[in-house]
């Protein structure tokens, strides 16, 4: 499409006034910013760096919400257009940036003083290090990525092998590569090994294939993580007690930073009161009587990272600033549902769908399942680390936090993991479930049809186990996918 032909999103004027009354984001690793910072930036700086982003494309899984009078949403897109600015000049001033997986909290690398990354974000932080892109750009750029990550590994791989391939080949700037091997997502740790032999690092010595921030070794530390029910257990609890802190050590040799129990802990209490926060605002949507925004504010997608519920759980890479934006977000959804507001793009009477599977399978495209009728009210992926909040008591934070990642819904034996979701279906008040995985998966997509059973031999409701090509790296969403999740809410409202 011609560069005149692209329809851009603004943000209109005349919600200027309204928003400059709203407060300053505070960040732990960059300065301040006030709300005329954030207006500039997202009206002025960021359309002109990043226009993929403000596209209007009704293919285009991640662009802008339509709902501009929530205002929370702008600080939302704030946090993740600005990840380039924030990353590079904490990395600039000696944060450590290390390379994670997707299903843990972060409280031992924040302690630590670095900023963890899982391959969502990682590949957020390389479409936006070259500016100006437009969506078919950036999309022929991730496509690159990807098949040159299949090309080594298998075509058959998992998606998340184009933010593997970033890392390797220095196209951003990461010091560990430390992720906990956890059912999750069970290709982390095949992926990590893989780029270990001899023909992929004979691939990396082209300086063609290399990007700035390229390193011969990245130093790699595997977070060991005892599955199949193993929080009951004293052993699994010492053995992972040890794994997070030799975590801590080794983010302490990368960054400078000493850390103490006493810091770990303190790290637990802040990162508890942001689950806790989020979850007062997940509890207040779902009981609200209309939805009080669309899809795309509530959950958002892996892509964009730009939803409420998403920030709750990887921060958008600082947890003061995501702390910042959730407090607004609460105030303003207590007056949403105090006054009826319903989410701009939300139907009068939508089919409430809950998602199940990890975000790396993740291509439902929210602001599509808003215009056929539906909306969001969850994902148990992230949601699952949100509620499980770290014991505060005691004098070992350690001890604490390994016994809560032993103790994450998603991660329990597939009937206990069923249960769990039954609650949230029930909570959110669901009325279908969509669990979602991807070929190259091994590990959900051999449970999601058993889930999907006891949800709906249970709670009565429609259920579809849907298998999605997680290559689809253009932003643009599937076509398959959406014909059967249009198809899937029509058959549920009738």
């Amino acid at each position: 499409m011609p560069q005149s032909a692209i329809k851009s999103f603004q943000y209109p004027e005349s919600l200027k006034e309204k928003f400059l009354k709203t407060s300053d984001i505070k960040f732990r690793y960059s300065k301040t910013v006030t709300p005329e910072e954030i207006w500039h930036f997202m009206t002025v700086d960021a359309p002109r760096r990043y226009p993929y982003a403000y596209e209007v494309n009704p293919y285009f899984m991640d662009q802008i919400s339509a709902d501009v009078n929530f205002l929370t949403g702008i600080k939302c897109r704030y946090l993740r257009l600005s990840q380039k600015d924030r990353f590079l000049g904490a990395h600039n001033n000696g944060v450590p940036i290390i390379f994670t997986q997707g299903g843990q909290t972060f409280e031992p690398y924040y302690a630590a003083g670095g900023i963890p990354m899982r391959p969502g974000l990682i590949s957020r932080f390389a479409d936006d290090l070259v500016e100006g892109q437009t969506l078919n750009q950036l999309g022929n750029n991730k496509k690159e990525k990807l098949e040159f990550g299949h090309k080594l590994i298998h075509t058959e791989s998992c998606g998340i092998v184009g933010s593997h391939v970033t890392v390797q080949r220095g196209l951003v700037p990461v010091d560990l590569i430390a992720p906990y091997l956890c059912l999750r997502c069970s290709d982390k740790q095949y992926l990590v090994e893989s780029y270990r032999n001899i023909k992929n690092v004979e691939s990396y010595d082209d300086p063609a294939s290399r990007g700035p921030y390229f390193k011969k070794d990245i130093p790699l530390m595997l977070i060991d993580y005892p599955i199949d029910n193993q929080n009951e257990k004293e052993w699994a609890t010492d053995y992972l007690e040890t794994m997070l802190r030799n975590l801590t050590a080794k983010i302490t040799e990368l960054g400078g930073k000493e850390v103490t129990d006493k810091d770990l802990a303190e790290e637990i209490r802040f990162e508890n009161k942001i689950r806790k926060l989020t979850q007062d605002i997940v509890h207040l949507w779902w009981s609200a009587p209309v939805p009080p925004t669309n899809s795309s504010d509530f959950a958002g997608t892996s892509s964009t990272s730009a939803g409420l519920f998403r920030i709750g759980n990887e921060f958008s890479g600082d947890p003061n600033g995501a702390y910042s934006v959730l407090k607004d977000a609460y105030t303003e959804l207590q007056e949403r549902v105090r006054t009826g507001v319903k989410g701009t793009g939300v139907s009068d009477d939508p089919v409430r769908i809950y998602i199940l599977g990890p975000a790396a399978t993740e291509t439902l495209d929210p602001g599509y399942i808003d215009k056929q009728g539906g909306v969001v009210v969850g994902k148990d992926d992230q949601w699952s680390e949100i509620c499980t909040l770290v014991d505060e008591g005691g004098n070992n934070p350690y001890q604490n936090l390994a016994k809560a990642i032993l103790s994450f819904p998603i991660e329990l034996p597939t009937e206990q993991r069923a249960e769990w979701a039954i609650q949230q279906v029930k909570q959110s008040r669901a009325d279908g479930v969509i669990f979602t995985h991807t070929w190259g998966c091994n590990f959900q997509s051999s449970v999601a049809r058993m889930i999907c059973d006891i949800i709906r031999d249970e709670v009565g409701v429609p259920v579809m186990d849907t298998g999605n090509n997680s290559g689809n790296s253009s932003g643009l969403g599937e076509e398959q996918s959406k014909t059967r999740v249009a198809a899937f809410i029509e058959m549920i409202s009738g």
